[in-house]
């Protein structure tokens, strides 16, 4: 897929199109969780990523129809359904920043943006529903920056204001190696299928200023 990477589909029911100006990941409404929770041994979601290496900035747009309903396919969970960013240094550890809806049983739909570090296999901080913007109803911006140690997450709701999550520490080994990969992934705990879509994909070597 020129320009967005490799497809990976652990589970094998996936679907991506790709063109030079979006991917769309299809996945579809099963019995069992697209996930991508190690700390769950779930860790099935699909994604498309691409090596990097030193300071970088990823940056895409999201958008679809995030209604995962109230019954999760991944037990004692809430439905959920994710669309997003991922850097990975490994399967036990990486970042996630995705727009989101959370919905618990006999409750309502919950939007979010979610932003999460996994260590050595281990979820460190659990997302917050209300720490970042989030709006059901309009396209979601998201942006992953690497400044050494630290990951910089930050969501927009118009591609040009940008709020920042609190930096995730990179702690871990793997985070020195040379196996890195960054692109976009798809999460959902949903019976129905979930078709998010991605659009103004870029990634730059070398940090560039967060603040705009």
């Amino acid at each position: 897929m020129e320009g967005w990477g490799t497809p990976i589909n652990p589970a094998g029911d996936c679907s991506f199109a790709a063109s030079d100006e979006d991917l769309t990941i299809v996945v579809p409404g099963t019995e069992t969780p697209h996930d991508l929770s190690p700390e769950l041994e779930s860790s099935t979601a699909p994604r498309v990523v691409q090596p990097v290496s030193g300071d970088f900035v990823v940056e895409v747009r999201v958008d679809g129809m995030f209604q995962p309903g109230d019954e999760s396919t991944q037990p004692g969970r809430t439905g959920y359904t994710g669309a997003g960013l991922v850097v990975f240094a490994d399967e036990g550890n990486f970042i996630r920043l995705e727009r989101a809806t959370l919905h618990r049983q006999a409750g309502e739909p919950e939007p979010y943006t979610n932003f999460e570090i996994r260590v050595d296999g281990r979820l460190e901080r659990i997302g917050i529903v209300g720490e970042l913007p989030a709006d059901q109803s309009k396209p979601t911006w998201l942006r992953l920056e690497r400044k050494g140690d630290l990951m910089l997450g930050s969501v927009s709701l118009d591609g040009n204001n940008w709020e920042h999550g609190d930096p995730k520490e990179l702690r871990a080994e793997a985070w020195a190696g040379n196996g890195i990969v960054a692109g976009v992934a798809a999460i959902s705990t949903s019976k129905g299928n979930f078709e998010p879509r991605y659009s103004a994909l870029s990634l730059q070597r070398g940090s560039v200023p967060s603040d705009e």
